[in-house]
Formats: structure tokens, C-alpha cells, sequence
């Protein structure tokens, strides 16, 4: 990987002996590896493993929960607000657990739309749930930074799962929970 940096470096026409660029490489792997691409060596079973008896029946939600992530198609980041919720199917997991969750599906190369998709599977899937949802708000570099360089966008893809997908009154308490756009 970092001798790819050096490639790349040498490609855009700079010197890799320049001692600016020196440690580039080095300081651009650790990066990518300790904290873009983090998320490949977590897995959601063990994050939503540590779960607690459910004291009520009702939908839990969890909002406004920071991510970053990489969209692989032009290797640029998007960031921005994950909005989940799931209906406990007799046990629940700390709040952390699911700000942890989303970290280790957006610490990832993948779309947004695959990222909501993996975050509302996996609540469903490890936490046995009945529904889950997971709503993403987000700003893309590649809007932004490029092209039609559009930097006031909102991209926002949602995916229910379960009772979540046929039950619109679960669908509305996620919607309204969630903090209105500034």
C-alpha cells in the first residue's frame, strides 16, 4: 500500500524524496488502516452480543449518531447521521453498542445505500428483532468536491426491516424522532 502512495505521488508529478512527502506514505496507510477501513475487522455479532432483558415492549430509537465512510467508486469520503431504530425481541443492547455497529459497516468501502441496508439487517439479524430501521443523512465529497460540486446536498437512504417495513406508525415515531434538517 504505501509503495502504491509513492506510485500515486510520483504519478501527480511530485518528488517522494521531498522531506514533506517523506513519511506520506507511512502516515497515509496508517490512516486507511487504522481508521477509513477499521470496520473489516470488526464483526456486528460480537458488537451486539452483550445484551440486556428487554423492561418494555415499545420501539427503541437512537438518533443522530456520527459516522464517516468511503464510497468506493471514487474513493472519497461522506459523512454524516445515522438514525436507527428496532422493536426488542426480548432483549436490547447498550446505546454504544449501536453507534459501534455503525462504525464497523461505515468504516468500510460501501455505498450508503448498502451501509443502511447492512446496519438495519444486522439489528434485525443479532438482536433478533421484529423490525429494524436505520435512516442515513448524509454529504458526499464526490457531490461536493467534484463534478457539479453541489456542497449544501443531502443524500438520505433508509432501509426498514420486519414489522418495520409494513407498519407505518413504527416508520412515522423513527421519522419524527429524528432532528429536523438545519
Amino acid at each position: 500500500m504505501a509503495e502504491g502512495i509513492r506510485l500515486f505521488l510520483a504519478g501527480i508529478g511530485l518528488d517522494a524524496g521531498d522531506p514533506n512527502l517523506a513519511n506520506t506514505p507511512r502516515r497515509v496507510v496508517r490512516a486507511w488502516i487504522d481508521e477509513f477501513l477499521s470496520g473489516y475487522r470488526m464483526d456486528p455479532a460480537e458488537i451486539l452480543d452483550g445484551r440486556f432483558p428487554a423492561p418494555g415492549s415499545g420501539p427503541v430509537i437512537v438518533t443522530n449518531l456520527m459516522f464517516v465512510s468511503v464510497c468506493p467508486h471514487h474513493l472519497l469520503p461522506y459523512s454524516g447521521t445515522a438514525h436507527l431504530a428496532y422493536l426488542p425481541g426480548g432483549d436490547v443492547v447498550g446505546l454504544s453498542q449501536l453507534s459501534r455497529l455503525v462504525d464497523c459497516f461505515a468504516r468500510r468501502l460501501v455505498l450508503q445505500e448498502t451501509l443502511t441496508q447492512q446496519i438495519a439487517d444486522a439489528i434485525s439479524q443479532h438482536l433478533s428483532a421484529p423490525g429494524a430501521a436505520c435512516v442515513l443523512v448524509s454529504s458526499q465529497a464526490c457531490m461536493a468536491l467534484r463534478g457539479v460540486r453541489q456542497d449544501q446536498h443531502r443524500c438520505v437512504t433508509s432501509a426498514y426491516v420486519g414489522v418495520f417495513e409494513h407498519d407505518s406508525s413504527l416508520k412515522e415515531l423513527l421519522i419524527k424522532s429524528m432532528p429536523a434538517p438545519e
